[in-house]
């Protein structure tokens, strides 16, 4: 698609307009104007004012979302209590192994792993900043 070069805005073709540009800039003037009073009138978009039904139609998409969120944040906020109730009750103990805790504790949000001539050592963080910290596959602290 290529634009006309009178007015940048039409998608008439510039070799159906003219076949060469003209040396006299008033002839090429008199030309656009020309061009321009044969255009098809440019359509302007109509915005519609915002009605209540819009604010309406807002508002429940906002609380929606707030809804959504609530039930996001109290959803993280039972994983992480149940974490916090199974180390306070003991449920986690030093020397487990990676399996015992996976099959005791839902994911982890990220796992960091240093692997050296001493070994592999990880630290697996969860939400609100809890850490467990394994040496070799058995772990060896957390922090909370």
């Amino acid at each position: 698609m290529t634009l006309c070069l009178f007015c940048f805005g039409c998608q008439t073709q510039p070799k159906e307009i003219v076949d060469e540009v003209p040396a006299d800039i008033n002839e090429l003037h008199f030309m656009r104007q020309t061009h321009l009073a044969l255009s098809p009138p440019v359509k302007k978009e109509i915005v519609k004012p915002w009605t209540a039904a819009d604010e309406a139609k807002r508002k429940k998409e906002f609380e929606q979302k707030e809804a959504e969120d609530e039930r996001a944040w109290k959803q993280q906020m039972l994983r992480l209590s149940k974490l916090r109730d199974s180390v306070s009750a003991k449920n986690i103990r030093l020397g487990m192994t990676v399996e015992q805790v996976r099959a005791k504790f839902e994911p982890p949000k990220d796992i960091n792993r240093n692997v050296g001539p001493w070994g592999v050592h990880e630290q697996w963080v969860y939400q609100n900043d809890y850490y467990l910290y394994f040496e070799n596959g058995i772990l060896t602290s957390w922090q909370n």
